[in-house]
C-alpha cells in the first residue's frame, strides 16, 4: 500500500495560505494534465471550461466540528482534548447523556483512567483508556453533545495555519 513518505514533500511556509480567499471562486486551482504530466494554474471560477464533458465533478460538502475541547482536571489544570472519532457515532443530536469517543491529549501529565475533565455547559469526560497520547473519554452531559460542541468547542487547526481562534471567527 501507500507509506506516509509518499505525500511528504517540501512546501515553503511563504507559499502556505493562512486565510482563506475573500471570494472563494478565485481560489488557486492546480490543473494536472494526466496524459502529459504538464501543470498549470487557473483560478477555481474557471472550473467549467476546464472540465470536459465526460469528466466527473464531486463536491466535498464537508465541514470541520469543533471538536477542539479546553477543559480543566479536577486538581485546576488544564487540558485539551481533540474529538478523533465523532463521525463514527450516530446520534449524537439526541439526547442520550453520554458517548465514548477516541481524543488526542494534551496536559502537563499523563492522566490516570478514572481522571475526569470538566468543561463548559456541564460537559465532563471521564478517562477510560489510554495508549500513547490518544485516550478514550466517555463524555456525560445534559442536553445535546452536537449543540454543546458547536457552543464550546474550537475549530482545530493544523500546526501550519498560525492563525488565533479570533482570526477564525471573523
Amino acid at each position: 500500500m501507500y507509506s506516509l513518505t509518499d505525500y511528504d514533500y517540501p512546501l515553503p511556509e511563504a507559499l502556505i495560505a493562512q486565510t482563506p480567499s475573500k471570494k472563494r471562486d478565485e481560489s488557486r486551482l492546480l490543473l494536472l494534465d494526466r496524459k502529459s504530466g504538464s501543470c498549470s494554474h487557473h483560478h477555481f471560477k474557471d472550473v467549467d471550461e476546464l472540465l470536459e464533458p465526460s469528466d466527473v465533478l464531486v463536491i466535498n460538502n464537508t465541514e470541520v466540528i469543533p471538536g477542539r475541547l479546553l477543559g480543566k482536571k479536577e486538581t485546576g489544570g488544564k487540558v485539551e482534548l481533540l474529538i478523533l472519532d465523532y463521525a463514527d457515532h450516530t446520534g449524537l443530536k439526541s439526547d442520550i447523556g453520554e458517548v465514548v469517543c477516541q481524543c488526542l491529549i494534551k496536559t502537563s501529565k499523563r492522566p490516570k483512567l478514572g481522571t475526569v475533565f470538566h468543561f463548559d455547559q456541564e460537559l465532563r469526560a471521564e478517562v477510560i483508556d489510554f495508549e500513547d497520547r490518544m485516550v478514550t473519554v466517555k463524555f456525560i452531559y445534559k442536553g445535546k453533545f452536537e449543540q454543546i460542541l458547536y457552543n464550546i468547542g474550537k475549530t482545530p487547526l493544523p500546526p501550519y495555519i498560525k492563525r488565533t481562534e479570533k482570526d477564525i471567527e471573523t
